[in-house]
């Protein structure tokens, strides 16, 4: 169990995940970098296209390795940095008016991070 072929083995395999899915979580980021520059333009089916890889890239990335889970929130950042900078402001704004579909955000988000919680942490 301890051989160095063993784990020499499995490491390399680990390791070519690890590449796959950094490759897709790339290509899904360019592409919708590339499908929100396209978007004002007249060019449309090219903006739909790139939308369309950047969604097979995550789908991708998804069934290469686990932590590919944070494209998501490399997309919503992506887009407060470059392209609606004040979103967040105005996100705010609309729950503060809106109680009970804040606490149904609120609980969206928050349920599905408590059950995913490892159990390693929890001891």
């Amino acid at each position: 169990m301890v051989n160095p072929v063993q784990v020499s083995a499995i490491t390399y395999i680990v390791q070519r995940m690890a590449s796959i899915v950094a490759l897709f979580t790339i290509l899904s980021v360019g592409f919708y970098i590339s499908a929100r520059l396209s978007y004002n333009k007249e060019n449309k089916p090219a903006t739909y296209i790139f939308f369309f890889l950047s969604f097979l890239s995550m789908i991708l990335a998804f069934f290469s390795k686990e932590n590919s889970a944070i494209i998501p929130l490399l997309i919503i950042t992506t887009e407060l940095w470059f392209f609606q900078p004040d979103l967040h402001k105005s996100f705010w704004k609309y729950l503060s008016a809106r109680p009970v579909k804040s606490v149904l955000l609120l609980l969206l988000i928050g349920i599905p991070s408590v059950v995913y919680i490892p159990d390693w942490i929890l001891g």
